[in-house]
């Protein structure tokens, strides 16, 4: 956002998550409190409140056209729901119209998706979806096939992600995709990016002397912190200075803390909890090599921060870590759960200082043409005024 500010572009904000300090609390930590925003709660907390939002719509809202009428919500949705929805899409409509906007964009394909879906047909105004993870293997929204029909393009943010969506792929274990059919000419990959303030500029120091392994992300089932922990003590022997640090908090905490604890390696193994955002990046750069153990991921983005650091990246072969990472280059992938596969890549990159210090090179190199904000949202830019202009997106 503040790229696009900062190219003239006038931006505003319809929120559909809590936000307990309010939207403009939240995006003052960016400096972007003077975009204009619009708060919209998931649920109307009382009864009271609904009927007095529905009779203030009614009453001050009559002129904004409806995607569906108030009968027909109730009718598909029950009587609460179906009200919030219809009192909500008219809100948004209210303030899509005052803003006048010439695309929307939709940061995930679901309520967000949907909602510029229902503007779309209220106001003819033409919408983007960027597409995460989330949207098509945890919980994909019905209206999965109605959001890539009706957008007018869709940013899946890893090749992986695309090949998911137009069931190129269909890792087992996954929820299947809802069956859709769209123009794939809408279709683009739209990546994370990394700001370029945060790239370093030269690799990470690398050295004969302390070997510290690293990795950073929630403590979750899917990141899978327990191969990690289990490869590093199977080569703890051979190096005897090295030490692992996991950062962040999460469900597993204690579980990982227990698991250090039963292999006898409490005193080279740190957790460090939770840690504030800015913190982070200060920490990783001390590292010499970065490991995403994840079993399922649309776009780590905490790999390509390690790989704007100039760190040697070993990472399993899911999501984007196939776009970002090519092997013996910059880094060395693995399937997910093979703990020999990983404890056989640390022993690799832990032997050879020179390796890590020509793959963090690399990654450095890779981090500046292919992941940086401007290279990013300068290739955005194109596609969404391409849109806004009604023509072609430019591949």
């Amino acid at each position: 956002m503040r790229w696009r500010i900062a190219r003239g572009h006038e931006l505003s904000i319809v929120s559909l998550a809590p936000c307990d300090d309010g939207g403009d609390a939240y995006l003052g930590e960016f400096g972007l409190t003077n975009v204009p925003t619009l708060q919209v709660t998931r649920q109307h907390e009382s009864d009271g409140q609904l009927l007095h939002d529905v009779v203030e719509t009614l009453v001050g809202g009559a002129r904004e056209p409806a995607h569906i009428t108030m009968t027909q919500a109730v009718r598909s949705k029950g009587m609460r729901q179906g009200l919030h929805e219809w009192v909500a899409s008219k809100k948004v409509a209210a303030f899509v119209r005052r803003q006048n906007p010439d695309v929307l964009e939709a940061h995930w394909a679901t309520q967000a998706a949907s909602m510029a879906m229902k503007v779309k047909h209220m106001l003819g105004v033409p919408f983007t979806v960027t597409m995460h993870g989330g949207d098509l293997y945890r919980a994909p929204s019905p209206s999965l096939p109605k959001i890539v029909l009706n957008g007018d393009a869709i940013f899946p943010v890893s090749q992986f992600l695309v090949d998911l969506l137009t069931k190129a792929k269909q890792p087992e274990g996954l929820p299947t995709v809802p069956d859709n059919q769209f123009d794939r000419s809408k279709l683009r990959i739209r990546a994370n990016s990394i700001d370029e303030e945060l790239i370093a500029d030269a690799p990470a120091d690398q050295h004969d002397g302390v070997m510290l392994v690293g990795n950073v992300g929630r403590l979750a089932p899917e990141k899978c912190h327990a191969d990690l922990i289990d490869a590093f003590a199977n080569v703890k022997d051979e190096f005897p200075i090295a030490r692992l640090q996991i950062i962040g908090g999460g469900p597993l905490e204690d579980d990982l803390r227990n698991h250090v604890k039963q292999l006898g390696i409490e005193g080279r193994v740190e957790l460090t909890g939770a840690m504030p955002t800015a913190q982070v990046v200060p920490m990783v750069r001390k590292m010499n090599v970065y490991v995403q153990s994840a079993d399922l991921e649309g776009f780590g983005l905490a790999t390509l921060e390690a790989a704007g650091q100039g760190l040697p990246v070993i990472a399993t072969r899911t999501g984007a870590h196939t776009d970002i990472i090519e092997p013996g280059t910059n880094g060395l992938l693995y399937d997910a759960h093979d703990v020999n596969a990983l404890t056989q890549h640390l022993r690799t990159l832990m032997n050879d200082a020179d390796l890590r210090r020509q793959m963090g090179k690399a990654n450095l190199q890779v981090a500046r043409e292919r992941y940086a904000s401007e290279v990013i949202w300068a290739r955005t830019e194109r596609w969404t005024e391409a849109i806004a202009a009604h023509e072609p997106m430019p591949q």
